[in-house]
């Protein structure tokens, strides 16, 4: 986080003179200038950070996100959802891409801002299936989920907003 903050600076420096230098003054280091605009210019060591295993994964997450986002529009035009958090997303996905979306199913429905995700692997061809979300809505999120009404305290809150509230 250091360095990004003091990248960005040093790279605003020059045309937002009077922020930078006041940012500046708050960011504690070792061997720093006394202003901002006596440092130089950052270098691009940041190649250095990357992890092409990471990227990959989210190559193919994204990729699935986009055929996503287009079944979705598809539904929304034949008018059998409102929103993408009417929708429960059902993937069949099998091999590499069966494994890196069963490795992050837990952010796969914040991902496809849908309310429910659910994966299976029938060792056929990729597919996307958009049903209507089961459960009732949350009034504070607005996701649907099965669970809401089972809390006696917040019975309008799905699970996720009762540990929240």
């Amino acid at each position: 986080m250091f360095e990004l903050l003091s990248s960005l600076l040093k790279i605003m420096a020059p045309l937002l003179v009077v922020t930078t230098e006041e940012a500046w003054g708050y960011v504690e280091a070792k061997g720093k200038s006394e202003s901002i605009h006596l440092e130089a210019w950052p270098d691009d060591s940041h190649r250095n950070y990357r992890d092409a295993k990471l990227e990959e994964k989210w190559a193919k997450l994204i990729a699935v996100r986009e055929d996503v986002l287009k079944k979705l529009e598809e539904k929304r035009a034949a008018n059998e959802i409102g929103s993408g958090l009417e929708a429960r997303v059902i993937l069949n996905a099998s091999g590499d891409l069966g494994k890196v979306l069963a490795g992050n199913k837990e952010i796969l429905r914040y991902l496809f801002i849908v309310s429910q995700v659910e994966l299976t692997s029938n060792e056929g061809a990729f597919s996307i299936t958009i049903e209507k979300a089961k459960g009732t809505k949350c009034q504070r999120c607005w996701n649907y989920s099965e669970y809401v009404g089972q809390d006696k305290t917040h019975p309008t809150l799905c699970e996720r907003c009762v540990k929240a509230v």
